[in-house]
């Protein structure tokens, strides 16, 4: 074991809040040095750091056994398909996943509406999750605006269901009409070197492309890599 001499830093008291670091790590030998752990202690870490090493290079080359999900039975055919939805929630690390996926959900029931109405109990059945689970889920993306929900009631006042309404958050940005003006007039003004009104493409975003990723240099070396791949095809006459 590669022990720092002893004494190679004055003693020191230990910090009220002091925590043992990591082993291996210069903090854990800085503390072994002040005495903050003892000789014992770091043979029994450098044994159990030994052992995990082991451990890995035995377990090299192998799989561990398959989720249990995967056992699970497939989700039926359907024609139901989400709309159009832009990809912020996706990329919302603040949702967790299976909110993600009920918002999909939700937004291909609202469909060209832009609402729906359902239950709680209808979408634990579809996404195979009980109520509450649904519930957390919404009450996720209420919270961080992604849709808005009120109650809804029948004649005498009795609760019936829930109406599930989608924000301009979900909408493509071209829901907005007057962004979508705004992109037009740059259009006709000629700002943009594309003079179509759309692009088959959704447009790169600096937040999460990098800005030194040139797309154009991209897609040359790709047509240039597939034109060479071609030439040395068997079959090519």
């Amino acid at each position: 074991m590669n022990r720092l001499p002893f004494g190679a830093w004055s003693p020191k008291p230990k910090p009220h809040n002091w925590c043992k670091p990591i082993y291996g790590t210069p903090d854990y030998w800085i503390a072994h040095g002040n005495g903050w752990i003892s000789d014992e202690e770091a043979e029994a870490d450098e044994q159990a750091h030994q052992e995990r090493v082991r451990r890995a290079k035995a377990s090299r080359g192998t799989h561990g056994p398959a989720p249990a999900r995967w056992s699970r039975q497939a989700p039926k055919s359907t024609q139901q398909y989400a709309n159009a939805m832009s990809t912020e929630a996706a990329r919302d690390d603040r949702l967790t996943p299976q909110a993600k996926s009920l918002l999909q959900v939700l937004r291909a029931r609202c469909g060209k509406h832009g609402w729906t109405e359902t239950t709680k109990f209808t979408l634990a059945s579809i996404m195979s999750r009980s109520a509450r689970s649904i519930q957390r889920y919404i009450a996720e993306l209420v919270r961080f605006g992604y849709i808005k929900t009120r109650t809804r009631t029948s004649s005498r006042g009795l609760y019936t269901g829930l109406i599930v309404e989608m924000t301009e958050k979900v909408l493509p940005y071209w829901a907005d009409v007057s962004r979508l003006a705004a992109d037009l007039a740059r259009k006709m003004a000629g700002s943009w070197s594309d003079n179509r009104v759309f692009s088959e493409e959704t447009e790169l975003s600096s937040k999460n492309h990098s800005p030194n990723f040139n797309l154009l240099s991209f897609l040359n070396g790709e047509r240039d890599k597939r034109a060479h791949f071609d030439l040395l095809r068997p079959d090519r006459p």
